[in-house]
């Protein structure tokens, strides 16, 4: 058997599924790209923080490095000058820059005998020259013989590189505090002849600022920074008890599959999703600290939960959704109000045309129905019928 409808169902049915059908298909679009483009605009925040951190450690130690530079080239020409003159500017002009800079444990020049020393054979052995701040307030000058019996290794793979470079951190002492160890590195420049390889200056420096930059950098609730070494070692953390060990600490799972030591070395931006041992998910994005001049580069890192990534976007949908529901219900209550005004005429029009089949008529089924459109001259047309069937029963009764 047919179902038979109504036609205010039938309406109803109709309208409210073509217009449901498009005002989810409309929202839901909405929603979805919404909520996309929210995410992209949480990720970028997570990505600018790292990038505008990592310029900030930059700046901090570009100085220092252009500071090594600019000595370097000046003393690679002095060392053309006969010996106990070159010697004697190079450590003039250190004493007149060094108080200039207090924030610098340590400046020094170290020689190759083997560019300094005509007929000297050998590849390895050099002399130092070091201003360093004494306990006391005064300034200690030394000169040291070193690597007479062989180039120790950080020196060696400076020397073979023979660029302007930041060393891996390690923990020395400050004179003001000689009783702690501090974090530091050095900021080195070669000194060349020729593009040979001659000496090298470079700058001691603290790094327990680092540790500050890295807790202020908190763009996300939970969010944690990290900051990693040219090596990949850890520099600065939310724990002193991970400094100085390799990267793989922070990502046992991740360091190989994402080449985290090639993406530090080579000072590329990138980013990758972590899992830690609870499943938590987190957003890590990590921001090259590319130094003025220096070949070497240091990565600064930043890890966000990625539900909390999403809750910004994920209260967006919610909100969206409950105002589509209610929007909706808006709709259904108007489709019901259209439809009774519709359905309701027809149906007072379709029981008097039954009474008329059935061979009833009076005045009293007259309709007064003002829809002002076609229903209501329908229901003009009917009462004009009504009036004509009375008025042909009066003359019958009449006859």
């Amino acid at each position: 058997m047919a179902l038979r409808l109504r036609i205010k169902h039938r309406i109803l049915f109709l309208v409210l599924l073509v217009s449901a059908l498009i005002y989810i298909i409309s929202i839901g679009y909405i929603i979805t790209s919404t909520r996309r483009v929210m995410l992209e605009e949480a990720y970028s925040k997570v990505v600018l923080y790292a990038q505008k951190s990592a310029n900030a450690v930059s700046e901090r130690i570009d100085p220092y490095m252009v500071l090594s530079l600019s000595l370097a080239n000046a003393f690679a020409d002095f060392g053309r000058q006969p010996d106990a003159s070159w010697r004697a500017q190079t450590m003039q002009m250190m004493r007149r820059i060094y108080p200039l800079y207090p924030e610098i444990v340590s400046l020094w020049s170290s020689w190759e005998y083997s560019a300094i020393s005509p007929g000297y054979a050998k590849p390895y052995g050099r002399i130092a020259y070091a201003l360093e701040r004494h306990p006391s307030g005064g300034i200690n000058e030394t000169v040291e013989e070193l690597s007479l019996t062989g180039d120790p290794a950080p020196y060696a793979a400076f020397k073979a590189l023979n660029k302007p470079s930041l060393f891996e951190p390690y923990l020395g002492v400050v004179a003001q505090s000689a009783a702690n160890r501090v974090l530091m590195t050095t900021v080195a420049a070669p000194m060349q002849r020729d593009g040979e390889y001659a000496g090298m200056v470079g700058c001691d420096i603290p790094l327990d600022w680092l540790r500050g930059v890295v807790e202020q950098l908190q763009p996300f609730e939970q969010s944690a920074a990290f900051l990693l070494s040219g090596e990949s070692k850890i520099a600065a953390c939310h724990s002193d008890s991970l400094l100085l060990r390799p990267v793989e600490i922070l990502f046992p799972h991740d360091a190989e599959r994402e080449e985290l030591h090639r993406v530090v070395r080579e000072g590329r931006e990138h980013s990758f999703i972590h899992v830690d041992s609870a499943g938590r998910r987190y957003f890590v994005v990590m921001s090259p600290i590319n130094i003025r001049h220096s070949a070497t580069h240091w990565s600064l890192g930043l890890m966000v939960p990625l539900r909390v990534i999403r809750h910004e976007a994920d209260q967006s949908v919610r909100i969206s959704v409950l105002v589509g529901v209610l929007a909706l219900l808006i709709l259904v209550g108007l489709l019901i109000q259209i439809s009774n005004s519709i359905s309701r005429p027809i149906e007072r029009v379709t029981r008097v045309l039954q009474q008329l089949g059935e061979g009833e008529f009076s005045e009293g089924m007259k309709l007064r129905i003002h829809t002002r459109d076609e229903i209501e001259r329908m229901t003009v047309a009917l009462n004009q019928l009504i009036t004509g069937l009375l008025e042909k029963d009066r003359l019958a009764d009449s006859i």
